[in-house]
């Protein structure tokens, strides 16, 4: 019997946009599609082994979030096309809003990513034996929230 609680990586959707976080699917012939997206977050840590301690000790500090995403490059000639608003960001260094849901597709709309990010452009190879496809680190803009049950 399959576990029912596991969850694809199909299922999983991205949203980011500058005025409102809006869903990176693809739509007809002429979205942006995602192939993958991960996120990374903790805190960092100062040490503060002294004298006499038996083990190294440390102090955790200031959470930190970041991530990365890929999408396939779309051919459209529409301004506001998802990977020219992206890509846009990236260059200008405007936050963007976003919301990552890892079962959203499967109705797990209750467990979520949120906040503001910061965007760059990390990969936008163009190779003649592939697909184009662009690639994305994300940083923390302020705190993002894990939201969940």
């Amino acid at each position: 019997m399959p576990n029912s609680g596991t969850l694809h990586g199909r299922n999983a959707r991205i949203y980011l946009g500058i005025t409102n976080a809006s869903p990176i699917l693809k739509i007809a012939s002429n979205g942006t599609a995602v192939s993958n997206w991960e996120v990374q977050t903790g805190v960092d840590f100062q040490e503060d082994t002294g004298q006499g301690d038996v083990t190294k000790t440390y102090v955790p500090g200031l959470p930190d979030f970041s991530g990365s995403l890929q999408l396939f490059y779309q051919d459209t000639n529409a301004p506001s096309a998802q990977q020219f608003v992206l890509i846009d960001a990236a260059r200008e260094g405007t936050p963007v809003k976003f919301y990552g849901y890892p079962g959203i597709g499967a109705g797990v709309t209750n467990v979520y990513f949120y906040g503001t990010v910061y965007l760059a452009l990390t990969s936008l190879p163009l190779d003649v034996q592939s697909l184009v496809t662009a690639a994305f680190d994300m940083r923390a803009g302020g705190a993002i929230t894990f939201q969940h049950p």
